[in-house]
């Protein structure tokens, strides 16, 4: 079971990144990043990895976003720097 603290600093730190335009998925403890880069806070995803979450990008946002094969292509390439990176 989780303490009183703890479920008061996710509920917090949920609240703020939705505001700022993070998406969260139900029960499985993962956040979804903005689409706006401009808008991602390293700082609050630190905390919330801390805290149990991941993080990831939207797949389907890049997908759309560059159109067809290319954008797959893009997620393709997005997936294994993120594979290779998360080893390091």
């Amino acid at each position: 079971m989780i303490d009183t603290s703890k479920k008061r600093k996710i509920y917090g730190l949920r609240y703020r990144m939705k505001k700022k335009g993070y998406r969260f998925e139900g029960r499985n403890r993962y956040c979804y990043m903005p689409d706006d880069p401009a808008c991602r806070s390293k700082l609050m995803e630190k905390r919330l990895v801390s805290l149990g979450y991941g993080v990831g990008y939207n797949m389907l946002h890049l997908f759309a976003e560059n159109g067809g094969g290319k954008g797959l292509l893009v997620c393709c390439a997005l997936c294994v720097s993120l594979l290779i990176f998360s080893k390091t």
